[in-house]
């Protein structure tokens, strides 16, 4: 069986520096970090975690709290984050909260209550603004780290897509192949995210030279039959183009669409926003909401955080338009 100094011996340093550095309590620079790693996966070593959690005090769990389990963007960015952190020793546990903030509260007292490591929160729920169970985790010695929940910096380290500019590109390229009445389809109206397209919108309009349309900007709560419900909303102000914060928001819109007949992308285009597996097996234009590499890379900061080392403390990325059949 493969010990701890196998893996010293092979990596080409101290029996102490593995322990160490598999607790968490050394920091070594990355080429010995590829060392150790390079080492361990050749080995096989599996440390004996429960042993470590003891004397360190870790659990070596990491949980996510997503807001609903039936967006499949929540469980591609969790799956990214799974697959980084279990090269790492760590396994992680998911809350799911309904897109209620009570519910999240609520997971975040059995954060505290099972002393986990760090938590990662995915997106914004419905609710107030008072993130005080956030900072009960942190003063409790749990790193937390949010996706998609803010999008310009602030006191919680943040990972974000930089929707706004996203939005501004989609309003661009629709208006450039002669749509002209674009509607938005948000989740509520108090939402961060919300308030970041509303600005991003009014903002793209006025540098087109275009009149703001207020009945052009629902909000749908992320509910099936409110989105249905806005969809024909939409329709009836004379909407010929339609962009939705989620790719299972565009899939609703496209289902009233055909019931009505109407005609996709000649009488009504439709985006999404994820670029997730759904739009593409329908083939349906949408924002990439960089799933996979949001997950890794909200991942490699906590890391970070956990190690107590220098953290990057707000990353936005850039996204694109990939355009598919539901569109001109």
């Amino acid at each position: 069986m493969t010990t701890i100094n196998d893996v010293a011996k092979l990596a080409g340093v101290s029996k102490a520096a593995i322990s160490r550095y598999l607790s968490g309590t050394l920091k070594p620079k990355e080429e010995t970090i590829k060392r150790i790693e390079a080492a361990i996966a050749q080995t096989n070593y599996i440390p004996n975690r429960m042993a470590a959690s003891i004397r360190t005090k870790t659990s070596n769990t990491i949980a996510i709290v997503i807001p609903a389990s039936k967006n499949i963007a929540f469980a591609e960015i969790s799956d990214a984050i799974n697959e980084e952190i279990a090269q790492y020793g760590y396994s992680m546990v998911t809350y799911t909260t309904n897109e209620k903030i009570e519910q999240e509260r609520l997971a975040s007292y059995k954060i505290r209550e099972n002393r986990f490591d760090g938590a990662i929160f995915i997106t914004e729920p419905e609710g107030d603004k008072d993130m005080s169970h956030i900072d009960l985790l942190e003063e409790s010695g749990i790193k937390t780290l949010m996706i998609n929940r803010h999008y310009e910096p602030n006191k919680y380290s943040t990972i974000s897509v930089d929707i706004s500019k996203g939005l501004k590109d989609v309003l661009k390229y629709l208006t450039e192949i002669g749509y002209k009445k674009i509607g938005l389809i948000l989740g509520w109206r108090n939402q961060d995210q919300s308030s970041t397209y509303k600005k991003a919108y009014e903002e793209q309009m006025k540098e087109m030279n275009k009149t703001v349309d207020e009945n052009l900007i629902l909000y749908s709560k992320f509910e099936e039959l409110e989105t249905r419900n806005v969809v024909k909303e939409l329709i009836k102000n004379g909407a010929d183009a339609i962009y939705t914060a989620s790719d299972r928001l565009a899939l609703i819109a496209l289902e009233v669409l055909e019931e009505k007949n109407i005609e996709i992308p000649e009488q009504m285009a439709v985006v999404g926003y994820g670029n997730t597996q759904f739009s593409k097996l329908v083939k349906m234009t949408s924002l990439d909401g960089k799933g996979e590499q949001i997950g890794k890379e909200a991942a490699q900061m906590l890391l970070k955080k956990l190690r107590g080392l220098e953290e990057e403390k707000f990353q936005l990325l850039d996204t694109s338009l990939v355009v598919r059949k539901t569109t001109r």
